[in-house]
This record gives structure tokens, C-alpha cells and sequence, in this order.
């Protein structure tokens, strides 16, 4: 996946979320994450515009494929 690319999803994951769109933020998540991202899971953690989604189950589990997605 170009840098590029991921970059936009990252911030329109932000974006979505930050309108109310929860459903089209964890879509923009999900692909970032299975598109072979080289993100970190602290940076969804520390990122401000995800904060309505910090204690999401479903935002926790894409943390966490991150991290497995890293510790391979």
C-alpha cells in the first residue's frame, strides 16, 4: 500500500470519528490495519481525534491485531 494512501485513511479514520461516524471510522481502521500498515497501535491510542473510540470493543480489537500485526 503506497504511504500515501495509508496516511489518508489514518486521518479520515480521525475524521469520521470525529463527526459520529463510528461505523465508517473502524471501516477506514480496518483496512489501514489489514493493508499492512507501519503505524503503531500508541499512535491510535494517542490520537486525539479517536478519543470517542478509546473504549470501543471494536477500536480495542484493531489495537490489538496491530500489535500482533508488529510482535511477528
Amino acid at each position: 500500500m503506497s504511504e500515501h494512501i495509508a496516511w489518508y485513511r489514518f486521518q479520515a479514520t480521525g475524521a469520521w470519528a470525529l463527526v459520529g461516524e463510528r461505523q465508517r471510522s473502524l471501516e477506514n481502521l480496518r483496512r489501514l490495519v489489514d493493508g499492512g500498515w507501519e503505524g503503531e497501535a500508541e499512535w491510535l491510542e494517542g490520537y486525539w481525534a479517536l478519543a470517542s473510540l478509546i473504549n470501543d470493543p471494536e477500536f480495542g480489537g484493531l489495537r490489538r491485531a496491530e500489535r500482533a500485526a508488529r510482535n511477528d
